[in-house]
């Protein structure tokens, strides 16, 4: 929990920062593209949020698949090798 709290605060600052000095270069020009930005990384992170989930739960069930699909030739070939081993 505080390191979700120092997470926070560290991009807080950048942005604070990044305020400031845009707001100071330009005379407030560049504070609506910041706010635009600012927007769409809100809305690309709450996006991946939601999506992440699924998109990993579905790798790891392509994970699962190839192994037992795999399973048992890879069984087969073990037998083979160590049936090899004590008949020699």
């Amino acid at each position: 929990m505080a390191a979700g709290g120092v997470a926070a605060e560290t991009v807080e600052i950048g942005k604070m920062v990044a305020r400031l000095v845009a707001n100071a270069t330009t005379v407030g020009m560049a504070a609506p593209v910041l706010s635009v930005g600012e927007d769409a990384a809100a809305v690309t992170g709450i996006t991946l949020a939601f999506v992440m989930p699924y998109i990993i739960g579905t790798i790891v069930v392509i994970i699962l698949a190839i192994l037992l699909w795999n399973l048992p030739r890879l069984w087969r070939r073990r037998q083979a090798h160590t049936t090899a081993d004590t008949d020699a």
